[in-house]
């Protein structure tokens, strides 16, 4: 939907307030599109700006807009981003590469590439354009929820296994770093987006700099009920709070664990290196519909995703330690 607040909103913005079923939207004088489900929220500006919480306790109770931890802002000068909010205990709203919100999710999937090769320039939403001068210039990268949505809801026949192994060997999940190599660890396994092939995947999870691709050609079809998963690559560093250089860290022990009947998953792993010491990582969270890994905590959070199979997953994480923060990303099989 399409809020476009008038006189009764500029002249109230402490009461007046959009609610979807996980998040409030509190306004400041605003034109905004809302794409929600049942646990999940994304938010998109045209002007003005808006501020995202997750609609739990406090804030459940309230009118206007929510502040605190669990709270983002968006405005329109932020082009590019947009807000999202997957429901889970605990989570809060955050910044992620824009989509177009308003395509309609009845039509057939596409590729995002051979979507905007049908439009011309002059026909492309403000969205879009930025989609589509990224993607040209392989600089940036968007993670395309609006492909994963539509993907999922096709009643597409479930692959055969000998499909599904093909489909494994053909096209694994990887992850792609933006051409220049902006906020990129010298150690990262990504892969540069162009020297490498996509190959008919999608962006599923990520940020600006480097995001997690998958074959979103089938709907989510996890082979098995419960799956136990062993890290095939990672790398991770720790960026020191008083401005020393980044460090590698190492990581062992590594678990991953899924239930897919209880679309929950868990995982551990241990961090090293010589200024951050011996720290764990631990997080538990939720396995969407479409097979998205989401956790968020006070000081550590996890996206990522399962392939449609269910034989493979990666995920990125952050966790802020007293002296600063280890970012990392991971690849693993079963």
């Amino acid at each position: 939907m399409r809020s476009v607040t008038g006189q009764w909103g500029e002249a109230a913005k402490d009461r007046f307030r959009l609610n979807t079923p996980v998040a409030a939207i509190g306004v400041k004088g605003t034109d905004f599109i809302v794409k929600a489900s049942n646990d999940s929220t994304y938010a998109t500006v045209i002007s003005g700006a808006i501020v995202m919480a997750s609609l739990e306790g406090d804030c459940a109770k309230s009118l206007g807009p929510c502040s605190g931890n669990k709270s983002a802002t968006l405005s329109a000068d932020m082009q590019g981003k947009m807000l999202e909010i997957i429901q889970q205990s605990g989570t809060a709203p955050r910044l992620v590469p824009a989509v177009d919100l308003q395509a309609k999710a009845e039509r057939p999937a596409a590729t995002t590439d051979n979507r905007l090769a049908e439009k011309t320039p002059s026909t492309l939403s403000g969205v879009e354009a930025v989609s589509a001068n990224e993607k040209k210039s392989n600089t940036l990268f968007n993670r395309d929820i609006s492909e994963t949505i539509v993907a999922s809801e096709n009643k597409l026949p479930p692959p055969t296994k000998e499909e599904a192994v093909t489909s494994v060997k053909s096209k694994p999940m990887v992850w792609l770093h933006n051409a220049l190599g902006w906020n990129v660890p010298e150690n990262s396994i990504s892969q540069r987006f162009d020297t490498a092939t996509a190959d008919g995947r999608q962006a599923v999870a990520g940020n600006f700099f480097i995001t997690l691709y998958r074959d979103d050609s089938t709907p989510f079809m996890p082979i098995g009920t419960q799956a136990n998963f062993k890290l095939t690559e990672a790398s991770a560093s720790y960026a020191q709070s008083n401005g020393a250089p980044a460090q590698a860290v190492q990581i062992s022990n590594a678990s991953l664990k899924v239930d897919f009947t209880k679309s929950t998953f868990n995982t551990n792993m241990n961090l090293a290196s010589p200024a951050l010491g011996q720290e764990t990582f631990a997080a538990n969270g939720t396995v969407s519909s479409a097979g998205l890994l989401s956790s968020n905590l006070q000081n550590q959070t996890l996206y990522g995703a399962i392939s449609k199979d269910g034989t493979q997953a990666g995920y990125g994480f952050d966790k802020t330690t007293a002296g600063g923060k280890v970012s990392g990303i991971t690849l693993w099989g079963r």
